[in-house]
């Protein structure tokens, strides 16, 4: 099983990504390696191994899932309890 890196990613330029794609692919691949890619300062992309990229992709679709589950728990316990006062209120006279 794979362990996570935790460090901060390695913050690199646009151009430097570019020029360098293949070492820092290699880099990715090998040694575990995570990129912040900056475009004029600021953030556009990050370059994770594949198994983070994987992991992170299914915690977002299980968080999804929960929360489908979750409001669809909710409203069928609103409906039950709708349903009781209905009923209660048509058996009194």
């Amino acid at each position: 099983m794979n362990e996570f890196n935790t460090a901060p990613l390695t913050e690199v330029s646009t151009d430097w990504f570019r020029s360098h794609l293949r070492e820092a692919l290699d880099r990715v691949q090998m040694r575990g390696a995570r990129y912040q890619i900056l475009r004029h300062g600021q953030p556009v992309a990050g370059v994770v191994p594949l198994h983070e990229a994987q992991a992170l992709l299914t915690v977002a679709k299980n968080t999804h899932a929960y929360r489908e589950w979750l409001a669809k728990s909710r409203l069928d316990a609103e409906r039950r309890l709708r349903d009781a006062v209905r009923e209660e209120g048509m058996r009194r006279p």
